[in-house]
């Protein structure tokens, strides 16, 4: 199970986007803050959790990321005031392919990535499908914008009824 993990691990940091930095998530606080397995936290940018959904947002993202490598991805400010890291987190989605196509559900924000060698692999960025799920809403007064106008897009066009009370959640845990 280890080499498994291991090989894993390398073959996700290798075909990571250079300016991404690959961690392993050990649990999720909550819907907008994940604790690495280095005992490191990572806020996600650009976004805020509705007060009224925090747990449900917190088992949606562990549904997602729990026990898995991530890519960080930086953007100007890279720590808050109290130390942990502020990143855009990516993460790796294998879709389900039925002939010629290829399937995701429709709340995770799928992007196609190519590695400098012309290698490609799906990878969803969590701090948008947390939006598009339903779960948040774009923050406000940041520096930390790379990403505002697409999270500003998804909030604008997500349905009035969204997935959040379809999503079959399931809950995973790690230990060290």
């Amino acid at each position: 199970m280890r080499k498994f993990l291991f090989a894993s691990m390398l073959i996700f940091l290798l075909t990571t986007p250079a300016y991404a930095e690959g961690r392993f998530v050990q649990s999720v606080v909550d819907g907008q803050t994940l604790k690495l397995l280095n005992g490191e936290y990572v806020h996600l940018l650009g976004i805020d959790i509705d007060a009224d959904q925090f747990d449900k947002a917190a088992a949606y993202v562990r549904s997602l990321v729990s026990g898995s490598v991530v890519a960080l991805e930086y953007d100007v400010e890279k720590a808050d005031q109290e130390g942990n890291i502020l990143a855009y987190v990516w993460f790796r989605y294998e879709p389900r392919i039925i002939g010629e196509q290829v399937l995701f559900p429709q709340e995770l924000d799928v992007h196609y990535v190519v590695d400098s060698e012309g290698e490609g692999d799906f990878f969803v960025l969590l701090n948008t499908t947390v939006v598009k799920a339903g779960f948040a809403q774009p923050s406000e007064g940041t520096t930390n914008t790379k990403y505002s106008s697409l999270i500003n897009k998804l909030y604008a066009e997500r349905p009035i009824e969204t997935v959040k009370a379809e999503l079959e959640i399931t809950s995973v845990s790690v230990t060290e």
